[in-house]
């Protein structure tokens, strides 16, 4: 591969409303699925990838 990705984009700035009381304390990546959150599982796949940027996008309850 010539140009291989090393930058991702994780958009987290949603309300997080489909998720009722769970989502009103804290954003939506914080909440855990099992020991680790959302946001700490998707930057550790990416690194796993060889991505070394990640840009995230932040919104409600920055």
């Amino acid at each position: 591969m010539a140009n291989p990705v090393t930058t991702a984009v994780i958009l987290a700035a949603g309300l997080g409303s489909r998720l009722k009381a769970l989502g009103t304390d804290k954003p939506k990546g914080f909440l855990k699925l099992g020991e680790k959150s959302i946001i700490e599982e998707s930057i550790e796949h990416l690194h796993n990838s060889g991505i070394c940027n990640i840009i995230i996008v932040t919104g409600h309850q920055a």
